[in-house]
């Protein structure tokens, strides 16, 4: 990674060292915004010395508490079906039956088993049914019987850490709170670049070969971003201002159109030339209620080309 670019991303709950911090016992600091709370500490990941950050959000806890019940009851049951096709296994000694219990409980944590039977079985060595002769040889079987219950105190364990996740940065001197608002604020520049690689601005379709022309589309298609950004926070501010509202994709008002359905509104409008004895008259045709409110509340430099 370049020297001097600084950065803030989310780590992986699958690392190890992340799996430690998201399940032990922290001393969480609540911030400002008291649905979260952090837990700040300096790690060394990846030869780079950086700042992890633990965050706890109570939004994320309620939404994660919808759900956990139900992922607890659908591990059960599969650990229980688990459980019935080991009951089937026929083991040839004792330890192998036991080892086999072991590895169960190992992959189904969300269990506990209860009345352990190990019991054994004869079959006949050429595997046919019915009473054996007797000199008949006889092989002996192990089986294991038990019951598979839901564990609790390691539901509730995992449950009491829901609603948390990390999120590191190489700028050590940045806090909690902050490394927060920056790492939210990301989402924006996703959006934008969305925006660039949308279809419906058929930039995809631009093939270029050179870097320099490269390079220049990257730079129109930025300064294009930034005026599309620039025009649908002017709207929004002016339906906030004037408590007016416009409707969305689902026919309900909203204050935060966003840009792109803008232009889906806007789309319609045709100017039509009439030339009568050598006179051209132009008018506006397709236009309504909402098209005139977008209109009037981004300026009059718009209303300009259309009214």
């Amino acid at each position: 990674m370049r020297e001097g670019i600084k950065w803030i991303t989310r780590v992986p709950s699958t690392l190890n060292l992340a799996k430690d911090f998201l399940a032990s016992d922290l001393e969480f600091k609540l911030g400002e915004d008291q649905r979260y709370s952090f837990y700040e500490t300096i790690v060394e990941y990846g030869c780079i010395e950086q700042k992890w950050v633990v965050v706890h959000s109570t939004e994320m806890q309620k939404r994660k508490d919808v759900t956990f019940d139900r992922k607890v009851q659908r591990k059960v049951k599969e650990s229980q079906k688990n459980l019935k096709d080991l009951k089937k296994v026929k083991f040839a000694c004792e330890e192998d039956a036991r080892d086999a219990l072991e590895r169960w409980k190992k992959e189904n944590p969300y269990c506990l088993l209860e009345d352990i039977e190990i019991s054994t079985i004869t079959t006949k060595e050429n595997g046919k049914r019915g009473r054996p002769r007797k000199d008949e040889k006889l092989i002996v079987h192990y089986v294991v019987d038990a019951k598979a219950v839901r564990n609790e105190e390691i539901a509730l364990d995992e449950k009491e850490y829901q609603g948390r996740f990390i999120i590191a940065s190489n700028d050590l001197n940045l806090d909690a709170e902050e490394m927060l608002k920056n790492y939210k604020n990301q989402s924006k520049v996703e959006r934008g670049f969305r925006f660039i690689k949308d279809k419906s601005f058929r930039v995809s379709e631009v093939y270029l070969k050179k870097p320099q022309r490269i390079e220049a589309l990257s730079m129109i298609m930025v300064l294009t971003l930034m005026i599309y950004s620039v025009a649908e926070w002017k709207l929004r501010e002016k339906l906030k201002e004037t408590g007016e509202t416009v409707p969305d994709q689902l026919k309900k008002q909203t204050q935060k159109p966003t840009l792109k359905w803008v232009f889906m509104l806007m789309r319609e409008i045709t100017e039509v030339k009439i030339e009568v004895d050598s006179k051209v008259i132009i008018k506006i045709a397709n236009m309504n209620e909402v098209k005139h409110k977008i209109i009037r509340l981004m300026g009059k430099n718009c209303e300009k080309y259309y009214l």
